[in-house]
């Protein structure tokens, strides 16, 4: 039991949309105890992604190897950085198929906790070409401050450095 509905941005534009799956208790349970990718062994998720490579296609084609994100996350992986699971499926949604798709792991809080132990965190997608910062989890405010630091001061000037070195 879950819900659905189109992710992403890019996707959109394209007749293979990428999809986000939900595990709520409104659909009929939230606890779906799978063990889905082979990257590690985390088994409960909240959200999953079925993930439509459209940004890995030849300019001005439908045509795509497929391949370049999870090519990406297993030289990442092969560093010893945490990446999300992933795993190649077919995609059928009410009796038609839809083509392989890749399900992926969600990068959320739940994610950030599973692989890096760190429980009380903020979570940022930038979007600086549009002046917008979206907060996905925490708060905005300690980027913010954060930010404006760096931009205001001298990183050249030893004084700041330590400050930013100690405080941020």
């Amino acid at each position: 039991p879950c819900g659905i509905r189109i992710h992403g941005g890019t996707s959109r534009r394209f007749d293979k949309k990428g999809f986000r799956i939900y595990f709520r208790s409104e659909y009929g349970g939230n606890d779906p105890n799978l063990q889905l990718f082979p990257q590690h062994d985390r088994d409960f998720f909240d959200r999953l992604i079925l993930y439509a490579p459209s940004t890995d296609q030849a300019a001005g084609t439908r045509y795509g190897t497929y391949i370049a994100d999870i090519l990406t996350q297993t030289l990442f992986r092969d560093m010893g950085h945490p990446v999300c699971g992933w795993t190649p499926v077919s995609l059928y949604l009410n009796q038609e198929y839809w083509g392989m798709y890749w399900l992926r792991e969600r990068l959320e809080d739940a994610f950030v906790e599973y692989h890096l132990g760190i429980d009380n965190m903020d979570l940022h997608h930038d979007s600086w070409y549009a002046g917008v910062a979206e907060v996905k989890e925490g708060e905005l405010d300690y980027w913010m401050e954060t930010l404006s630091f760096f931009h205001s001061n001298n990183m050249s000037d030893p004084e700041k450095y330590l400050t930013a070195e100690t405080q941020y």
